[in-house]
């Protein structure tokens, strides 16, 4: 299959040693920032798969425009930023004839994600009361030196840039939907730098069962890059914490999306998936700018 890639930042780069490194031909890139005023030029209509790894603003309009003209999309995330935004998707992924829609969700490969969704399989899971993430950014510089591009942009999140990573893990352990989610946030760690936003949040969801679970993400902290998702049973306690490695910052969920493709898998499993992920985690962000309580909708 041949490959339109926009964006060819560090991201984009992994994008295309993944198409590359699977057998399918990266076609076509697009790129403001290292290609300027180049296009994606004659002859794109021909490439099959839309990957997208642009800045987070652009996703939203670039996945509308390529499901419009009919592509397989595969996005980093967050895939859009919005409810309007993510109702739009929703309306054009079915018009289109339902296609692949993934996004980039590596912490899925993590060893120690599989041992604990492994775990959860064998455990007692009515048990469940509480879980407690935390999505340890450890890169302050990527959003306040005034050569990242992260600095720059207009209403960056920093729960959507790096907490929704927590948020498929939650979805994907197969947890129920929750239906509320309490937030706040500060700016203290980076005070009189150029980042305008919350670098450090909290969102704490309310599932109908009762349970609760809190997802933090801190970008203002400079030590290491790490994540933790610990899950508290009264029939026991289970806890996956991941340091990166230049191996994990490799992956990506290219593979798995191309083997969907090939396969013929059902596309509305993961889109589903998607869109239930980004209900819940863009109403964690509105809840943490507003230092409230937001019910979720989903899609």
């Amino acid at each position: 299959m041949n490959v339109a890639l926009f964006g060819l930042g560090s991201q984009g780069k992994k994008h295309h040693a993944a198409y590359r490194n699977a057998g399918h031909a990266v076609t076509h890139i697009c790129d403001p920032v290292t290609l300027p005023g180049v296009g994606l030029g004659k002859g794109w209509s021909v490439a099959e798969i839309a990957s997208i790894a642009s800045p987070d603003s652009q996703h939203a309009s670039t996945v509308l425009q390529q499901l419009t003209n009919y592509k397989q999309v595969f996005v980093e995330k967050p895939m859009c930023r919005t409810m309007p935004e993510l109702k739009a998707i929703v309306h054009h992924w079915v018009s289109a004839g339902r296609p692949h829609l993934w996004c980039n969700f590596p912490l899925r490969l993590d060893y120690e994600a599989i041992v604990l969704k492994k775990a959860l399989e064998k455990g007692d899971t009515d048990k469940i009361y509480a879980i407690d993430a935390i999505y340890h950014y450890g890169r302050k510089r990527k959003i306040t030196e005034p050569t990242e591009w992260r600095t720059h942009e207009e209403n960056y999140s920093c729960f959507l840039g790096g907490a929704i990573h927590l948020m498929d893990l939650m979805f994907w352990l197969d947890f129920d939907h929750p239906q509320s989610v309490t937030g706040c946030g500060n700016g203290i760690a980076t005070r009189g730098t150029a980042f305008r936003y919350q670098s450090y949040q909290e969102a704490t969801f309310q599932y109908p069962s009762g349970l609760l679970a809190r997802v933090v993400t801190d970008f203002g902290s400079s030590d290491d890059h790490w994540w933790s998702f610990e899950i508290k049973s009264t029939a026991g306690r289970w806890k996956a914490t991941s340091l990166s490695s230049p191996r994990k910052e490799t992956q990506t969920l290219i593979p798995q999306f191309l083997n969907a493709i090939e396969k013929n898998v059902d596309s509305g499993i993961e889109a589903q998936h998607l869109f239930n992920v980004h209900a819940a985690a863009i109403t964690a962000e509105q809840a943490c700018r507003e230092q409230g309580r937001v019910e979720i909708e989903y899609v």
